[in-house]
């Protein structure tokens, strides 16, 4: 960190990279969980909150590789 604040545009690029890559991954894991065996199928939300929390991580799947794309293929 002490390092990072000589240059506070690293910094900024450095977290938001890591915020960008790790949603999905986050949002991936908690779907997985919310969902899985582990919680009974009473306690688990329905059909619309599944969808929704599905379609949440596929979109910020999408975002996180067109903001790979553009900062560094582009």
């Amino acid at each position: 960190l002490s390092f990072m604040m000589n240059s506070f545009k690293t910094l900024i690029d450095i977290a938001t990279t890591i915020s960008f890559i790790s949603a999905p991954l986050l949002a991936y894991f908690n779907h997985v969980a919310m969902f899985g065996d582990h919680v009974p199928r009473e306690k688990q939300p329905g059909f619309f909150l599944r969808s929704w929390s599905a379609l949440g991580a596929l979109i910020m799947a999408a975002f996180a590789l067109y903001y790979i794309w553009i900062r560094f293929l582009a």
